[in-house]
């Protein structure tokens, strides 16, 4: 699926030296944070829920 987001000039540049860096495309870093915080926020619902 794709999308259209708004990104300011100043964090894309620094999201195209990760992935340059990294050696993965800016859509792939994207995806994977993405499903990075997706998870965590997962995990964190479920701590809160359960008091943990």
């Amino acid at each position: 699926m794709e999308i259209l987001v708004d990104i300011s000039d100043e964090d894309l540049k620094a999201l195209d030296e990760v992935a340059a860096r990294i050696k993965v495309s800016r859509g792939a870093l994207l995806s994977n944070a993405v499903s990075q915080f997706v998870s965590q926020a997962s995990r964190g619902a479920r701590s809160e829920a359960f008091g943990l």
